[in-house]
């Protein structure tokens, strides 16, 4: 790539139009775009011109900034609104516009020049989710009530534990599951004639009948939510209730084991990692620290409850050997036909 000295700063560099650097192009590209009106960028958004303008490879910036260059929604387009005014500067204002990819790159841009206030990203792609799934909703009532919902429960409470740590998937995708539990429901009510005002304790308890344990734990939020604001009729929902799995047996835990380990059609590779995950035992492992450490010239003495595990796995091992010598499936993957037959006849 041939470089020529740049007619304003003297830099060699790719030049552009009117025999400007990379550099000196964007820089008058910017201040166009974040123009307040007065001929000078926004104050508020200086720090924004100032990173893009230090960017490590501005040859990358200026087809961002001339990207769909005349469209709604386009890079530029965006720039010249927030340098008006016409958007302001906050989280809550930016996920409402379209494409949402480059206005959620915007934002992040304008969290790292400290223009706005850091915010988790999973919050961020919460309320992208939360503006579709409330312009899909047919019945703008309904619309109306899971957004109060999600403004003043869900985001609250999403913030509060973002203070603490970093949002998981896991709760992100449970705030999503209750809010469309919570569409759900009011569609279920509208199927019956029934609106949120109108729902009593029987709706309650036959919504509640109708779905499995999750959906009800998931639904309790909105409906407690609902009924704090004195918007219902009284009503009591039932106790949140966790099952959890009964431990097995240890006879039948070992006989399962014994199955893995010995039955002739299952390879023997996957039967001894199934046992040796212990599937079907629901006891926590013992802290590591609180295991006392093994002396160095100590014997393999194995405890009495090992001793049925350990006979079962010798017994595996002298079958494994006579499926070798026999050529048949030893390994994880299992041989075909033809390579069985070779390496039968090489054993």
């Amino acid at each position: 790539m041939m470089s020529y000295p740049c007619s304003r700063c003297g830099t060699e560099d790719k030049l552009h139009r009117a025999r400007l650097c990379t550099r000196c192009t964007i820089a008058d590209r910017l201040d166009e775009l974040l123009d307040d009106g007065t001929g000078r960028i926004r104050p508020e958004l200086l720090p924004l011109a100032d990173s893009l303008l230090a960017m490590d490879r501005p040859l990358s910036g200026l087809p961002w900034l001339n990207r769909r260059k005349g469209n709604p929604g386009s890079t530029a387009d965006l720039l010249r609104r927030l340098g008006r005014g016409d958007i302001e500067l906050t989280h809550e204002a930016l996920p409402h516009f379209q494409p949402w990819r480059a206005a959620a790159h915007l934002r992040e841009l304008l969290t790292a020049c400290g223009i706005l206030p850091a915010v988790d990203k999973r919050i961020c792609s919460f309320e992208r989710w939360l503006i579709g799934h409330a312009a899909d909703m047919p019945d703008p009532a309904h619309a109306q009530v899971i957004r109060r919902f999600a403004t003043w429960e869900v985001l609250p409470r999403l913030r509060t534990r973002a203070e603490k740590k970093p949002i998981t998937p896991a709760a992100r995708r449970r705030v999503a599951d209750q809010v469309k539990q919570a569409t759900a429901f009011l569609d279920w009510l509208a199927d019956r004639d029934h609106t949120l005002t109108t729902c009593d304790q029987t709706g309650i308890d036959a919504r509640h009948a109708e779905h499995n344990e999750y959906a009800r734990n998931t639904i309790q939020s909105f409906l407690l939510w609902w009924s704090a604001n004195k918007l219902t009729r009284p009503f009591r929902l039932p106790p949140v209730q966790i099952s959890r799995a009964t431990p097995m047996p240890q006879t039948e835990r070992l006989e399962l084991i014994g199955r893995l380990l010995t039955a002739p059609s299952l390879p023997l590779r996957p039967g001894l990692a199934e046992a040796g995950s212990g599937r079907g035992e629901h006891r926590p492992a013992p802290c590591p620290a609180a295991q006392p450490r093994r002396p160095p010239h100590a014997g393999r003495h194995h405890p009495a409850e090992q001793q049925p595990l350990l006979r079962l796995a010798r017994r595996g091992r002298r079958t494994a050997a006579r499926q070798t010598v026999r050529g048949v499936q030893v390994f994880g993957d299992g041989l075909s036909a033809a390579d069985r037959g070779t390496f039968a006849q090489e054993v």
